[in-house]
C-alpha cells in the first residue's frame, strides 16, 4: 500500500491553528493565575482566627473536593 499524508489543509489554515494555540495558552495562563489566587485566599481564610472566614473557606474547599471532574 502506498499511502501519503496530505497536509494541505493544515498548511492552508495554519494561521487559524496558531491563533487557536495562542487562545489555549492564554486561557491556561489565566486559569492558573485565577486558581492560584483563589487558593491563596482560601488558604489564608482557613488559618484565620475569624470563624466566619474559616467556615466559608472550609465549605468552599469541601464543595470543590466533592465535585466530580
Amino acid at each position: 500500500m502506498d499511502y501519503r499524508l496530505n497536509f494541505d489543509a493544515v498548511w492552508r489554515d495554519f494561521d487559524l491553528l496558531l491563533s487557536g494555540l495562542g487562545l489555549g495558552l492564554g486561557l491556561a495562563v489565566v486559569s492558573i493565575f485565577l486558581g492560584s489566587f483563589i487558593g491563596l485566599i482560601a488558604a489564608f481564610a482557613m488559618i484565620s482566627k475569624n470563624k466566619l472566614w474559616r467556615g466559608i473557606a472550609m465549605t468552599y474547599v469541601t464543595a470543590i473536593r466533592n465535585t466530580p471532574i
